[in-house]
This record gives C-alpha cells, sequence and structure tokens, in this order.
C-alpha cells in the first residue's frame, strides 16, 4: 500500500506544475477502509478518464512516463480484495479514492 500511496501523491504532484494542494484523508465505512488522494491540479478530460488505469497508458510526452504507475495501483488494490475509483474535472483537480475491506 505504500507503493500505492507513493504513485498517487506523484501523479497529484505532476499534475501541478504551478502548484497546488494534496489531501490524504482516511476512514472507515461499512467493513471498509477508504483511503483518498486528492490534488487540486489540472484535472483529467472526460474523454482519457476511462483509461487511466490501463497498463501502458500515458498522457505524459515520450520518456517522461511508461504508464505503469495507476494500473500497478489497480493491481496492489485488487490483491488487497478493494478497487480504485478516480474522478477529475478538467482545471479543478482528481481524487483517487481507495476502498479495501477491513
Amino acid at each position: 500500500m505504500g507503493q500505492v500511496l507513493t504513485n498517487l501523491i506523484l501523479n497529484a504532484s505532476q499534475a501541478m506544475p504551478e502548484g497546488g494542494q494534496i489531501f490524504i484523508a482516511a476512514s472507515q465505512d461499512k467493513g471498509f477502509c477508504l483511503l483518498t488522494v486528492t490534488d487540486t491540479g489540472t484535472g483529467i478530460p472526460p474523454e482519457v478518464l476511462p483509461r487511466i488505469l490501463e497498463p501502458f497508458f500515458t498522457t505524459k510526452e515520450a520518456g517522461k512516463g511508461a504508464g505503469l504507475g495507476l494500473s500497478l495501483c489497480k493491481s496492489i488494490v485488487s490483491a488487497h480484495g478493494g478497487f480504485i475509483v478516480i474522478e477529475s474535472a478538467v482545471d479543478k483537480g482528481t481524487t483517487c479514492s481507495i476502498r479495501l475491506p477491513l
């Protein structure tokens, strides 16, 4: 899970080239642990959002990213019996929510 949070925080910081804020929260809900990482960055366009958890998918220029970070997060979270949901709005930011069974 450390790798998951590291990847999400790195992605969030890269989405804020002019600066911004990253919020990390944890809570418990109906037998699940809920972890969220929210940024105030550039957001993800709606046409890209459905693909961001796919292996090797990246919007970065060549040589700047392999497109494995979020797919690795998905695999790790799934291996723990959980799931990840990503919500985003262009120019407003992104929230990555992870639900793990307690």
